[in-house]
């Protein structure tokens, strides 16, 4: 029976069943040994499935330990943060209660010139150091540092408080701004330290009155003992700030000094 064209070209009705189709399992066999060169590492080896477990097994390792290094990483930082916030908590606390920052002062605002004359004095003993940072902390209760609002209500800006009352009065001595601001943080807390309350300054607890201050002044009063105190074990204002923060419960913060 004919079938059309010849099964040759295949073409016709029924050529297909004359089509070549390959039989891997005869032309090509499957060879288990994927390294003829190399015997007993193949796939289906004891040393390669060995090497394949230790692999999984090194790798879960891996990724345990450092899954675990990760929750110690994150408990630590959590630990340094809720301290940090305790802390910052307290300190902000022991501000409140004792009014550090200044409301008013008993005596009138320093003059430039006055700040030239006890910044010359400051270099010679660490009681003129604190008495230059009462009369900066004099200053501070006249000077404009309030914030600037725009149209929308919005923080825009500050007032140039005692940075621009220094540039306008005093430039010569801008270059020593930051020194003169620590002196009058470190004499804010020593007055407290002492036990001095607004508006007398640190001067009331060093026992002395500066004569600019005479008329203004309260009678002339022993030395407080806690101020002799300092003044004879203590040799720096980095010193002082560090006792009497210790002191009054406060956070004290690194400055650099002159």
């Amino acid at each position: 029976m004919s079938y059309g064209l010849s099964r040759n070209t295949g073409h016709g009705r029924r050529a297909t069943r004359y089509r070549y189709r390959p039989d891997f399992r005869r032309d090509v066999p499957f060879k288990k040994d994927l390294f003829p060169h190399y015997p007993g590492t193949g796939i289906g080896s004891t040393a390669a499935n060995g090497a394949i477990a230790f692999a999984g097994l090194a790798i879960s390792g891996a990724i345990l330990v450092g899954f675990g290094l990760f929750l110690l990483a994150e408990a630590a930082t959590r630990f340094l943060l809720k301290t940090k916030r305790k802390a910052s908590s307290a300190d902000g606390a022991a501000r409140k209660a004792l009014h550090v920052l200044h409301d008013h002062a008993r005596h009138r605002a320093p003059t430039a010139e006055m700040l030239r004359k006890y910044w010359l004095a400051s270099r010679m003993s660490l009681e003129g150091k604190i008495l230059l940072g009462s009369l900066m902390g004099d200053l501070a209760v006249t000077v404009d540092a309030s914030y600037v609002r725009g149209d929308d209500g919005e923080i825009v800006g500050r007032q140039g408080g005692i940075k621009g009352w220094m540039e306008k009065n005093a430039p010569d001595l801008m270059r020593h701004y930051k020194t003169l601001m620590h002196y009058k943080a470190v004499a804010d807390k020593f007055r407290l330290y002492c036990g001095i309350q607004e508006p007398d300054g640190a001067e009331e607890a060093l026992g002395v009155t500066i004569p600019e201050h005479a008329a203004t002044a309260l009678p002339k009063q022993e030395r407080h003992p806690k101020a002799a105190e300092l003044l004879a074990t203590c040799r720096t204002m980095t010193a002082v700030h560090a006792v009497v923060c210790d002191g009054l419960g406060l956070v004290r913060s690194r400055r650099r000094t002159a």
